[in-house]
């Protein structure tokens, strides 16, 4: 019932408004945890509360810090896994406001972190922030603003599941083109676990192995939704690479699976 009623109010345009009032009121409940937050936690740098939602759908500074940990962690096991130890490059796309990057920060001095993301204002705040980290800001279509073969990681949660089909493939090609030979990605994908958020003809869709994308919405924005099936991911998205690992549901909370690969 749920999803129709989403359905509807994407269909008359009026998800922009719905998605405003739904970001006054997460403010609004999470206002005293994290005044609290921010007392106990004197050297943490508060991301801006809009950015926060725009990329989370919350406005809780303790989930942000308590979800970056863990996902960092599970990527940085995938990372040390996957693509060996000693130095490494590595680039968030769609980094948004440091969640993970903050965090893969602290948990080993032998990664050179970038980040890349198309909210101006996203660029601006981590680069005042995290001096350390190299952000650049990139467009909603590529190419990345990085040399071909330059890094040994990418990574990007929650970026193709708000992308069109047409984005889907441009965006791949690119990453490929800055990874090295043998170089990992990994991304975050709506698979098999979020089928229950599907209506009756997009769930037809999925079975049959088709990428179903909500639209009607600003694409890139947290509305605009795509859901993968494993067969796509594997067989188009990723035809180029190598599959390396799949990880359903990584951390608490995370109702999404992430998929590793190699560039061949």
């Amino acid at each position: 019932m749920k999803q129709k009623l989403v359905n509807i109010i994407r269909r008359f345009g009026l998800l922009p408004l719905a998605e405003q009032a739904a970001y006054l009121r997460a403010v609004w409940l999470a206002r005293k945890d994290n005044e609290n937050f921010l007392a106990t936690n004197k050297s943490f740098a508060p991301p801006p509360l809009w950015l926060l939602y725009e990329s989370s759908g919350h406005a809780s500074y303790r989930a942000y810090d308590y979800s970056g940990k863990q996902i960092a962690a599970v990527l940085h096991g995938m990372i040390r896994a996957h693509a060996g130890p000693g130095t490494k490059t590595l680039l968030e796309w769609g980094c948004g406001p440091a969640r993970i990057l903050r965090q893969m920060e602290m948990l080993d001095q032998k990664l050179t972190l970038f980040g890349a993301d198309y909210n101006a204002q996203s660029v601006s705040w981590l680069r005042q922030t995290f001096p350390n980290i190299h952000v650049r800001q990139n467009n909603l279509q590529p190419p990345l603003p990085f040399e071909d073969g330059f890094f040994d990681v990418v990574y990007c949660l929650s970026v193709f599941t708000h992308l069109s089909a047409e984005m889907h493939k441009v965006w791949i090609d690119d990453i490929e083109r800055v990874l090295k030979p043998g170089g990992i990605f990994i991304g975050s994908f709506h698979g098999e676990d979020c089928i229950a958020h599907l209506l009756d003809h997009e769930l037809r869709r999925f079975e049959e192995g088709e990428l179903v994308v909500r639209a009607n919405v600003k694409e890139g924005s947290r509305l605009f939704c795509a859901f993968h099936p494993s067969p796509y991911l594997k067989d188009k998205l990723l035809a180029r690479f190598y599959v390396l690992q799949v990880m359903p549901n990584p951390t608490q909370g995370m109702a999404q699976t992430l998929w590793v690969a190699g560039k061949k």
